[in-house]
Order: structure tokens, then C-alpha cells, then sequence
């Protein structure tokens, strides 16, 4: 896809027209935790009784995403919901609002399953077993998290044996989607969203746990090495059934729409190109359990990027007035890159668990002259996620 560093802008006489930029500005409300304790599979069946049963954690919570994005629920980020398919887990990060918005939410779908119990989370199971009161707020072991990124060539990753530690299986194959945003992702909620369009891929399943030696060994061989990009994040401390999120934010402001004001009687017509503050860079949301003897994690690694404007060849807008005169500029259409990691492991202390995310591409273009033919080359590099426990002190 070819794509622009900046919006391609059109010239337009001064004394003729006005061009303005409306941006938007908010001020966003404190987020909170939530962690409920439920019946996943009847909750996914009141929610669709329809659909297919989901066979992975991830794909119940995009069903879940989905139905309470549905009811007006906003999930940009840092705002997120997952379900644990297995362990009856679901975790909300939201604000208050949101928050009670949620809670209405479930005690409709219980009540829409059995409608004489009052509203509340003790939703039995389906084998008729009582369940754990919903809200959890526990108070238990905590871990201290330590997160890194790694963005790494292919000519690197076959150089450091990483393709050998997950090994080539079917899992490899990574799921690729190009559209507008939708659910949590940047531009979800801008009035110019239909004109965004964001590169998604995402690849399930790929973990390994590396001992505290083998990770040390790893880090030494990166550094100084060439098509190598590390990235550490902030340590992060969590408590056992309680999740957590790391986030590197590079808040940038991107053209996403232009209306047309047009000019009543001999007014100047205008064109308002609208500005959206959106949210770019790394992020991990985490769920760690203590088993006793070790930290189970769930972990999804998210790099989201922007890319530039897509070349919009003639889609323009125009704006008029009575007299005849004509203005016209063109559609601002924002490309969005999105990679996405998710995958689980048991850590004991000083354990990383180990994470392989999607490629991407990077294509850069020389020009020809009279002593070089043209050239096209393609780099692809790929998204690796580091999650440490360190023991608490």
C-alpha cells in the first residue's frame, strides 16, 4: 500500500477561501479495575445463544467486546475487557460510569437466563455448582512484572535461534486484517473513523519460558547488533487475580476528516479539515494467578503504529457558494498498523515468559539514474514480547 509521511495538502489562494482545523480536545475520566468471577460459557450463551461455543480465551473476549461495544460501551484505550474462558475470569478496566454500565449489563443477561434470581453474580454453573460471589478483590501474593519489546529481521531471528525455541508449526501462520477500527483501537470513536484504515495482525499461542540464564544469554547476543530494536517498559506490581496494563503512549494528532462549509449567497465557502488526539505505541495487558508453587499468566502484547496517509487519487471534497466559486481539497485517509500477541505460560521467580507476535513490512523504494537501476526492497520484522517475574520484596 503506497502511503504519504503527511497529508498531501492542496494550494489554495489566500484572498479566496478559508481552510481551518477543528481539533478535539477532552480531558479523559480515572479508569478503574473490575474482576468478576462467573460462568463464562453460560454468559457467552445468554449474550448469542446462537453463535458457535468459542475455543479460546481470545475469541470469547471478542465476543464480549463486541456486545458491549454494541451497547455503548467504549473500549479505546486504555479502556479493555477480557474473558478467561477457563477459569470464569472477566476483567473490565473502565470508569465509574462504565463501570455501572457493565454491572447493569451482566445482571440483565443473568436475569435473561434465570429470571427469579435476583440481580447479583452467584451464577451457577452448569453441572448445578455454586459459584464464588462475582466481584473479586483479593488479597493475596503479588509479583512484580518486567516487560520488554523486541522488534527483530527475520536475517536476526534465524541468526539468534529464536524460529528454533517456538519451532515451525501450523500456529506460525498469523491472522491478517485491513479495515476500519473498531472495538479498543485508535479511531474507533472518531467522527472521521470510516476514513481510517488499520492493518491488524495477530498471532495466537506462540509462548516458551525461558529460564533467568537463557534470557540473560539472549539480551548479551542482541546488543549492538545490527536489524535489533529493544524497548523496556516499566516495571509493573500486581496482585494474584488481578489484572494489569503497561502502556508507552505517543499521543499524536491525525488529520481524520474534512467537511465542507459551504458559503451562503457571496460568503466563501470553507473547508474544515477535523484532528483526532490518537493514542500509538506498546502496550501489555496482564492476568496473573498464583497457583501456589507458581504464577500462571495471561498475557496480550499490542504495538500499534502510525503509518502515514494513504494516497487518496481523486477522492476529493468541494465546497461551493451562490456566486459559483469553488474549493475544493482532498480526503484525509490515515493508515493504522496494528500487531497483536497473545499466548499463556507458568512462571516460577525469575522466569520470562516469552512471547512471538506478527511480522510486518517495511518497504522502502530507490529511484533509478543513469549508473543505477530502481530497486524495491522489503524488510520484515518481527514483534517479540519479554514478561519477567521478579519476587516481590
Amino acid at each position: 500500500v503506497a502511503a504519504a509521511d503527511t497529508l498531501i495538502k492542496t494550494a489554495v489562494p489566500p484572498p479566496a477561501f478559508g481552510i481551518g482545523i477543528l481539533r478535539r480536545t477532552s480531558c479523559p475520566p480515572p479508569l478503574i479495575t473490575r474482576t468478576y468471577k462467573l460462568n463464562a460459557h453460560a454468559l457467552l450463551a445468554a449474550m448469542d445463544p446462537h453463535a458457535a461455543a468459542p475455543t479460546s480465551s481470545e475469541g470469547a473476549s471478542e465476543i464480549v467486546r463486541r456486545y458491549f461495544f454494541a451497547r455503548g460501551i467504549s473500549l479505546e484505550p486504555p479502556r479493555a475487557i477480557f474473558l478467561n474462558l477457563d477459569k470464569g475470569l472477566l476483567m473490565a478496566r473502565l470508569d465509574s460510569v462504565e463501570v455501572e454500565q457493565l454491572q447493569d449489563l451482566l445482571d440483565g443477561l443473568l436475569i435473561a437466563l434465570e429470571p427469579e434470581r435476583k440481580p447479583g453474580f452467584n451464577m451457577p454453573r452448569v453441572d448445578g455448582a455454586t459459584q464464588a460471589p462475582t466481584q473479586v478483590v483479593p488479597q493475596g501474593p503479588v509479583v512484580t512484572l518486567e516487560i520488554k519489546f523486541l522488534e527483530v529481521t527475520d536475517r536476526g531471528a534465524e541468526d539468534l535461534g529464536l524460529d528454533w525455541l517456538f519451532g515451525q508449526t501450523s500456529t506460525n501462520a498469523q491472522s491478517l486484517d485491513v479495515g476500519p477500527p473498531s472495538g479498543g483501537l485508535p479511531g474507533a470513536t472518531s467522527p472521521g473513523a470510516a476514513n481510517i484504515r488499520v492493518e491488524r495482525g495477530r498471532l495466537e499461542g506462540q509462548a516458551t519460558v525461558l529460564s533467568a540464564e537463557q534470557v540473560k544469554a539472549l539480551l548479551k547476543r542482541l546488543e549492538g547488533r545490527g536489524g535489533v530494536d529493544i524497548l523496556a517498559a516499566p516495571r509493573v506490581t500486581t496482585e494474584s487475580m488481578r489484572s494489569a496494563q503497561v502502556r508507552i503512549e505517543d499521543v499524536r494528532t491525525i488529520v481524520t476528516e474534512a467537511r465542507t462549509l459551504p458559503g451562503e449567497g457571496t460568503n466563501r465557502p470553507a473547508i474544515h479539515y477535523e484532528t483526532d488526539s490518537l493514542k500509538f505505541g506498546p502496550s501489555v495487558d496482564v492476568l496473573a494467578i498464583w497457583t501456589g508453587d507458581r504464577w500462571n499468566l495471561s498475557v496480550l502484547g499490542r504495538v500499534t503504529e502510525f503509518l502515514g496517509y494513504d494516497d487518496p487519487k481523486g477522492l476529493i471534497v468541494e465546497a461551493r457558494n451562490d456566486a459559483g466559486e469553488k474549493l475544493t481539497g482532498q480526503k484525509p485517509l490515515p493508515r493504522l498498523r496494528v500487531r497483536e500477541t497473545v499466548g499463556e505460560g507458568r512462571l516460577g521467580p525469575n522466569q520470562t515468559l516469552m512471547l512471538r507476535g506478527p511480522v510486518s513490512e517495511r518497504v522502502s523504494k530507490t529511484k533509478g539514474s543513469w549508473f543505477r537501476a530502481p530497486k524495491t526492497e522489503t524488510e520484515r520484522r518481527r514483534l517479540y514480547v519479554l514478561v519477567s517475574s521478579i519476587p516481590a520484596e
